[in-house]
């Protein structure tokens, strides 16, 4: 059987989300970005404390990879989603998120953008702003803004109440993780997990659109969430 692309499983989660936002209309909402551990069934030797041998010693450890997503919060509506080793830092993936967001033709200029201090960087909020976006990045402790005019400028932007709403894009992984709020990866080969995150997305969101479809022929209202924003400008 000839594996698809994961190319072409990124344009077919794009043309998802552009049918979910369609189906949403005037309705306005911030995005987010996080990451939820997917477990694998391989296993790895890593040295871990033995009580008996007083020491460090080798023992299999099971791998965990990570999914990395950016979605609409609370429309639930995935834009991007990538797959990659556990160890890697939540920080270098977001901006190969937000550039495939532009490179699709996404326009959310004005809204606000959540994410956790996991994200805090300097280039991430520039393209952020560059974007039209708002980033509502929570800064890590004790952070130091010296030569980062950009991670300046979003802190003094930074809303503790809409940062709540970030926790709304938690609502994806704890429908798609199990009774044990895990999400189970069970591919062997590298290519294939690295393709699990986009073939979830786009399962995920290629069920969406029927809720919006019923919303709207029942003319109950998609609510926007969050404050109502105004267009950023990057300075």
């Amino acid at each position: 059987m000839q594996t698809i692309p994961s190319e072409w499983m990124d344009e077919i989660l794009a043309e998802t989300a552009r049918r979910c936002l369609a189906e949403v209309g005037e309705a306005d909402a911030p995005l987010g970005a996080d990451s939820s551990g997917a477990e694998t069934t391989r296993y790895e030797q890593a040295e871990r404390p033995d009580k008996d041998a007083r020491d460090f010693v080798e023992k299999p450890q099971k791998i965990y990879w990570k999914c990395h997503i950016t979605a609409v919060l609370g429309q639930q509506i995935i834009l991007t989603a990538v797959a990659t080793p556990g160890k890697l830092n939540d920080v270098n993936m977001l901006v190969p998120m937000l550039d495939e967001i532009g490179r699709r033709g996404f326009e959310f200029a004005g809204r606000l953008f959540h994410a956790d201090m996991g994200y805090d960087a300097e280039y991430g909020s520039w393209m952020i702003f560059w974007m039209g976006m708002i980033p509502n990045i929570k800064q890590r402790r004790g952070a130091i803004n010296r030569a980062t005019p950009n991670r300046k400028k979003a802190a003094r932007l930074f809303d503790q109440d809409e940062y709540r709403l970030r926790t709304l894009i938690e609502g994806v992984f704890g429908a798609e993780g199990s009774r044990r709020r895990q999400l189970h990866c069970r591919f062997v080969r590298t290519d294939n997990r690295l393709r699990f995150a986009k073939g979830r997305a786009i399962a995920w969101n290629v069920r969406a659109p029927g809720r919006f479809e019923w919303a709207n022929r029942l003319k109950v209202p998609i609510p926007s969430y969050g404050r109502q924003q105004t267009h950023a400008e990057c300075a």
